[in-house]
């Protein structure tokens, strides 16, 4: 551990520079923090009245009120393509067709047989 840390005044001299830096760096900031809270407020307020102007339009608000029924004809939309789904697989009827055409084959066969042993 003796070996290891020899330079301790070099880093001592580091962190001193550092500390002066970062001292002045604040001094800046303090400086500059009134001016650029002043240019926020002014961005806030121009900010909140455009938004007003924008909600007061009537172009606005169609366009909001065009957008609610879009967004409930979707659900509306998605809603019947969900239940024409379920009617399509409730009523999936190869199957039984299939089962139908084996039963008539069936048949069949034993009514041909019939006819031939009589």
């Amino acid at each position: 551990m003796n070996g290891k840390f020899t330079q301790t005044d070099g880093l001592k001299e580091k962190c001193e520079q550092e500390k002066v830096i970062l001292a002045q760096m604040k001094k800046l900031i303090n400086v500059m923090k009134p001016g650029l809270s002043k240019q926020m407020t002014y961005h806030s307020m121009t900010h909140d009245t455009k938004k007003n102007q924008i909600m007061q339009n009537d172009i606005y608000n169609r366009l909001n009120e065009i957008e609610k029924k879009l967004i409930n004809n979707e659900m509306q939309i998605y809603a019947i393509q969900q239940y024409i789904e379920a009617r399509g697989a409730e009523t999936n009827l190869q199957g039984m067709i299939m089962e139908s055409m084996t039963v008539c084959n069936d048949i069949n066969m034993e009514i041909i047989k019939r006819s031939l042993s009589v």
